[in-house]
């Protein structure tokens, strides 16, 4: 769940872009058949694919759960030891590294097989989710 929207786990995503600072999913919700464009404003995102069909979820993620943060400055810092940086890479966590935590407490994951986008986020509001264009 993303504020007030509710989306299946057996979805697809038809696109994803990237374009003026804004990273942008198609999405086709499983249950509802409700295609929606996932829009989020960021300079930091990873994906891996453009598409993907079947098992598709959408994670909002604490990342305080996921990357250790700096007493001091209070950012985000990859875990001191090897195997830990590569187990908080492989997910995108690494993405939030350098970003204070009470700026980007959440990233946002949209994950099937391959990683669709995986981006640091302010706050739940500050991802849209609307109807598609339809073409």
């Amino acid at each position: 769940m993303i504020g007030e929207h509710k989306l299946s786990g057996d979805s697809t995503v038809l696109a994803v872009s990237y374009a003026n600072g804004v990273a942008a999913v198609h999405f086709v919700d499983g249950e509802s058949d409700e295609e929606l464009m996932i829009e989020v404003r960021t300079d930091r995102f990873r994906s891996d694919a453009s598409s993907e069909h079947g098992s598709v979820r959408v994670e909002l993620v604490a990342l305080r759960e996921k990357l250790p943060v700096h007493p001091a400055s209070g950012r985000y810092m990859m875990p001191s030891d090897f195997e830990s940086q590569m187990v908080a890479t492989r997910p995108g966590w690494n993405l939030a590294v350098g970003l204070r935590q009470s700026e980007y407490p959440f990233m946002l994951r949209i994950c099937g097989y391959k990683i669709l986008l995986a981006t640091p986020v302010q706050s739940p509001e500050s991802i849209a989710i609307r109807p598609a264009e339809t073409r």
